[in-house]
């Protein structure tokens, strides 16, 4: 979005309605009614200039949440083999954890269902 309107251009009497209580108290504490109404409508249209933008890019922005929840979830099924992941254990064996003190396991969550698993001894 660019400017919202041209800050240079002369400026325009109008006529407007207030409030009479609203502007007698204004008045009193000389409040300068022209520069509070310019900030107020400043606010005003960029709050409506944005809710225009998001209205004409609705379908842009809910493809793209679309996009990023597609790969989000991708991300989740894959992260398993991708990643390295692994756990190391002590060595169980009587036998041989003198020789290799821990075991890593390096299997995939994607075969947790298999009864065994896949172990690289550490020496």
């Amino acid at each position: 979005m660019g400017k919202l309107y041209n800050t240079a251009a002369p400026k325009k009497a109008a006529n407007l309605s207030v409030n009479s209580d609203l502007l007698n108290k204004t008045r009193a504490l000389n409040i300068n009614l022209s520069a509070t109404l310019e900030r107020a409508l400043q606010e005003e249209l960029a709050k409506r200039a944005a809710e225009q933008w998001v209205e004409e890019n609705r379908s842009a922005i809910e493809s793209l949440q679309r996009i990023r929840r597609a790969a989000w979830l991708f991300r989740r099924r894959i992260s398993g083999v991708l990643m390295a992941q692994f756990d190391v254990y002590p060595n169980p064996s009587r036998t041989s954890k003198t020789y290799y003190p821990y075991l890593v396991d390096v299997q995939s969550p994607l075969l947790r269902e298999l009864a065994t698993r896949i172990v690289i001894p550490l020496g």
